[in-house]
């Protein structure tokens, strides 16, 4: 035969590594690359020896061989070693940095720790230098650290219902019809549901293409395209062209209050009041035009507290309040 094989008998308690792998993922579900290291690891765990440290005399010539290609930083000698001035820890030659990390980091006494834990523990007994450097090269290709990290779930729109980021989600609804001066008026109301920053649009009839045209013009230059837009069934939000636009050039997920998202279009919805009550209350003396009145009170809106958020819509998206015309003494 080829080899000779020896068959040992290991306690059941004891055969740790074989009752792990047998517990563990199939091999069709690791990367290429992953075997032979995996069972190296795992090996080393019960076999320190894979894990030598290097001896007295192995770092006394390497050091000095290194000393003869002027590659050396300021050591000191001391008993045959070299001692780093400053930090006054043995100095570790570039050929035995990688097994020392190894031997800190992966060894049975080791632990897989982060990359801050284990360079704490190595440099106090040894100094080379850009040591950070040598650590997160080891480390970051561990592969039972790989292996074991808990990978950060992809968000999906569901989650961007109950918890949405910044931009991620927003809403659309009409408010209307509403009489202003003779003229019957639509307002479209844009929210962003994580800052409740708010864009408005006012129209003499609500339609998909006022629609679409309001977020190509008004929403996607400034804060690109959210991953959901959430709406009602009304008449502007049901039609193919609105539906491809939200779709195919926005490439984001079209929702519909009603069936699947069962606590509808609240958030929206809340803001109406606000904005309604600031309309009717704009003072007439102005003669300024709807559109201009609804800037006005858009303005307002974005620039107040909200008791949800802790802060003004347009500090979270902005970083800071405003600028309000008339307060400049404030500012």
């Amino acid at each position: 035969m080829e080899f000779s094989l020896t068959i040992k008998y290991v306690n059941a308690q004891d055969n740790a590594i074989a009752d792990w792998l047998s517990r563990s993922v199939s091999i069709e579900q690791l990367p290429p690359y992953s075997l032979c290291p995996i069972v190296n690891y795992l090996e080393a765990d019960l076999n320190p020896s894979l894990f030598k440290l290097l001896t007295n005399e192995e770092l006394s010539s390497e050091a000095k061989a290194e000393g003869e290609k002027n590659e050396l930083p300021k050591v000191r000698w001391f008993n045959d070693l070299p001692y780093h001035v400053e930090s006054r820890r043995i100095y570790i030659p570039k050929l035995f940095r990688e097994s020392i990390v190894l031997w800190f980091h992966g060894s049975r006494l080791g632990g897989h720790q982060g990359i801050r834990r284990t360079e704490k523990r190595v440099k106090e007994y040894c100094w080379w230098p850009k040591m950070r450097e040598t650590m997160e090269e080891v480390i970051n290709n561990c592969i039972l650290c790989n292996f074991q990290k808990v990978l950060t779930a992809k968000r999906t729109v569901k989650m961007a219902l109950i918890k949405p980021h910044l931009f991620e989600l927003i809403s659309l609804d009409f408010i209307g019809p509403r009489r202003f001066h003779g003229n019957t008026y639509y307002i479209l109301v844009v929210i962003d549901h994580f800052s409740r920053f708010m864009i408005c649009e006012s129209s003499t009839h609500p339609s998909q293409d006022m629609v679409i045209q309001c977020l190509q013009q008004r929403w996607l230059p400034l804060f690109g395209s959210p991953n959901g837009v959430l709406c009602d069934h009304g008449g502007a939000f049901i039609g193919s062209k609105f539906i491809n636009y939200v779709n195919k050039v926005l490439s984001s997920r079209l929702i519909y209050a009603s069936v699947e998202y069962p606590r509808g279009n609240g958030l929206n919805e809340s803001s109406h009041r606000i904005l309604e009550t600031a309309i009717e209350s704009h003072p007439d003396w102005a003669g300024l035009m709807f559109p201009e009145i609804l800037s006005n009170c858009v303005l307002i809106y974005n620039s107040s507290p909200n008791i949800s958020i802790g802060n003004t819509p347009a500090a979270l998206v902005y970083g800071k309040d405003p600028r309000l015309p008339g307060l400049e003494v404030f500012n």
